[in-house]
């Protein structure tokens, strides 16, 4: 017979494992920590993002292009195994982009 409350006991180390498991990062073959060797890269040496993707994302903000001192940014940038989807996506703009640029170069 299981006692009141005994059965959450059990699950809880299943759960521990399952939130752990979550909150890692996703491994990406190639990828160090901060550099993408195997992703395919531009003539400027970046890597390759679809143009389709980020027209896809503004529309769905309702905007035709980038607002002046704002960029689409990834919020999980590709070099750190992100992918170039539109959920993957924000506008920053200001001081947002700003921290986000300074907190990717340390």
């Amino acid at each position: 017979m299981i006692r009141r409350g005994e059965c959450c006991l059990r699950l809880l180390p299943v759960l521990l494992l399952a939130s752990i498991a979550l909150a890692q990062p996703a491994e990406h073959s190639g990828h160090s920590a901060n550099y993408c060797y195997s992703c395919q890269r531009d003539s400027h040496g970046r890597i390759k993002r679809s143009s389709t993707v980020r027209r896809t994302f503004l529309r769905q903000q309702g905007l035709s292009g980038t607002p002046k001192d704002c960029q689409v940014d990834h919020i999980v940038p590709l070099a750190k195994g992100g992918s170039d989807t539109v959920g993957n996506l924000q506008l920053l703009c200001g001081p947002a982009l700003k921290a986000k640029e300074a907190e990717e170069l340390h």
